[in-house]
């Protein structure tokens, strides 16, 4: 089974689909400094005479999109954008006076409310629910979070409304760092399999990621490695019998600020993915 790097992605760097989820906003986009606008374009990569150059738009990833961030690294508003650079969709989120996020509300291209998320806290501050409500007042979904006596986050569970039968759940296991180190995943007829993880050193960067199926057999193994920015240079993917699968690499260009403004990702030693960032600091 092939995974592209949005699987990857997710897999190592989110949770609440993953747990190893960063504190603030814009750790997850790989940005530091006082960040005020992100932009990310997604190109198809072209080479010729064995020079890579930005080809087409990329349709079939990611939108491309620009994020706003506040002063202390949380988004406060999101715009996707589809061909022709048109709007698609926005994206406004709210925080309280000590910057955790009280919810996100969605928007069509013609300004027209979409969908609303409502999150909840406990009295320690551990976020413990997330309501996802449609357009039209319905619920949605329901996301339940919890939480160690280290209110570290271990598990999160996710139910549909009422008139599905959807139902998805996470448990996490952690390393004496805080780390994840096991998650299990289930679905509604019950275990659909798991993952294990192993860290460089004492970082939180990943090394090895081992997948499990539903039976508990191993059927992926990945390694992942780093320069000297900490982003990622090569994902391999071999299977249960360590047979290589798939390799990606990545090479970037920073600004002065060292923050990557290109990166090109390679499959199998073809240029596959072409994104520039722009970013405007404070």
């Amino acid at each position: 089974m092939k995974y592209t790097l949005l699987a990857l992605t997710v897999l190592i760097l989110f949770s609440c689909t993953g747990r190893n989820m960063p504190q603030k906003d814009i750790e997850f986009y790989d940005v530091s400094g006082k960040v005020n606008h992100l932009t990310i374009y997604h190109y198809n990569a072209v080479e010729k005479d064995g020079e890579i150059f930005k080809g087409e738009p990329n349709r079939l990833g990611d939108e491309n999109q620009t994020l706003t961030f506040n002063k202390h690294g949380y988004v406060t508003q999101a715009y996707f954008y589809r061909e022709a650079d048109s709007l698609d969709a926005k994206l406004l989120r709210d925080h309280d006076e000590n910057f955790r996020c009280l919810g996100e509300t969605g928007y069509n291209a013609n300004g027209e409310q979409i969908f609303k998320w409502i999150w909840l806290y406990d009295d320690k501050g551990n976020n413990t629910e997330r309501i996802h409500i449609q357009e039209d007042s319905s619920l949605f979904t329901s996301w339940y979070l919890y939480y160690d006596e280290n209110n570290e986050l271990i598990s999160r569970i996710i139910y549909g409304d009422s008139k599905s039968d959807n139902f998805d759940s996470l448990y996490w296991i952690l390393d004496d760092n805080n780390r994840q180190e096991e998650e299990w995943y289930y679905g509604y007829w019950g275990l659909e399999g798991y993952s294990k993880m192993e860290y460089i050193g004492k970082t939180k960067l990943v090394s090895k990621i081992y997948r499990y199926d539903l039976n508990e057999k191993l059927s992926d193994i990945f390694t992942l490695s780093y320069n000297d920015h900490d982003f990622l240079s090569e994902v391999k993917q071999f299977d249960a019998d360590s047979l290589e699968q798939l390799m990606l690499n990545f090479e970037y260009e920073y600004d002065k600020r060292k923050n990557w403004i290109k990166r090109i990702r390679f499959h199998d030693g073809t240029p596959i993915n072409y994104d520039i960032r722009k970013i405007i600091y404070y």
